[in-house]
């Protein structure tokens, strides 16, 4: 009986052992590689709401802007890395199409957060300039000549967000591509001198506009 009982152990051993472990190899011996769920991998970043005022940046904003940007040159032009250090996001330089989308709606986000506090009403009277800076980047009727993406705005709708999104880009995409002429480096995402949006080039403001995308480095990865 007790030779049974240790015929029986060491077959156990023998051939028992290690059978959960032999569920993750495969017939080749190889544990196959972890596979990990790409359900959030295409989804854009939920951006912030802010601490002191009740607007938030809504959804169908993030999916204009980021339609939008296959209309410009954006995702297209190598950013200073000392601008992306200043994000702590010098990945953007290696980073997917879709990443880098992700990128530039958290960081026009974070251009809106300072400039109207994600509130498409709101209207500042410039006065030197004569002309109102409205909507939730702050835009100009003026802008219609300079920047072709803003070529449709008018008095109905620059306080509508999608149309007012639009110029926006067109506006950073100008930022972007720099101008010798005007002493403009391409790439720069903070002005060394002022262009459009003084929250880019007043330090104060510069360092709202970077907190706020800070807070948002956990749903760019990529950074």
């Amino acid at each position: 009986m007790k030779r049974v009982l240790l015929y029986f152990m060491l077959t156990h051993l023998l051939f028992g052992c290690g059978q959960d472990k032999g569920q993750n190899v495969d017939i080749n011996g190889q544990t196959p590689p972890r596979q990990i769920s790409s359900d959030n991998q295409d989804r854009p970043p939920s951006i912030s709401k802010l601490r002191w005022y009740p607007h938030t940046w809504k959804s169908t904003w993030s999916s204009g802007l980021i339609t939008y940007l296959n209309d410009t040159y954006l995702l297209d032009i190598n950013l200073l890395p000392e601008d992306l250090g200043k994000l702590n996001c010098h990945g953007y330089a290696s980073a997917t199409t879709e990443e880098k989308k992700h990128f530039w709606l958290v960081f026009m986000a974070s251009i809106s957060s300072q400039e109207s506090s994600f509130n498409p009403n709101t209207r500042y009277f410039e006065e030197p300039l004569d002309e109102w800076s409205q909507g939730l980047f702050q835009l100009s009727l003026s802008d219609r000549k300079p920047y072709g993406g803003c070529a449709a705005l008018n008095v109905s709708n620059i306080l509508k967000p999608l149309p007012n999104i639009r110029c926006a880009l067109d506006i950073m995409e100008i930022q972007i591509k720099g101008s010798k002429r005007a002493n403009r480096t391409q790439g720069t995402l903070f002005p060394r001198r002022a262009f459009y949006w003084s929250v880019l080039t007043r330090s104060q403001a510069q360092v709202k506009v970077i907190e706020f995308f800070k807070r948002h480095l956990e749903e760019l990865p990529f950074c």
